[in-house]
């Protein structure tokens, strides 16, 4: 399987049901980290630094391409990609 980060999509997906689901992407660096997708189409990178109690610094990052994300759906192991 290998490691993937987690991606919230706010920008406007085709298919309104997956919306505001959690996906997995192995287009980034895939060290379990957590990203969101703006509306504007910004990628924000959300890190805690140091411990899990330390505060998350949430840093916009640069980058041009790709990035393809999934998740499957609990009705019948329904599979969704973009």
């Amino acid at each position: 399987m290998g490691m993937f980060d987690e991606l919230l999509c706010e920008y406007e997906l085709p298919d309104k049901e997956v919306q505001d689901e959690v996906f997995q992407t192995k287009s980034l660096d895939r060290l379990m980290d957590n990203y969101t997708i703006t509306r504007e189409g910004k990628l924000i990178l959300h890190r805690a630094w140091g411990d899990k109690d330390a505060p998350v610094s949430h840093l916009e990052i640069p980058y041009h391409g790709e990035i393809r994300f999934y998740t499957s759906l609990g009705d019948g192991g329904r599979y969704k990609r973009y």
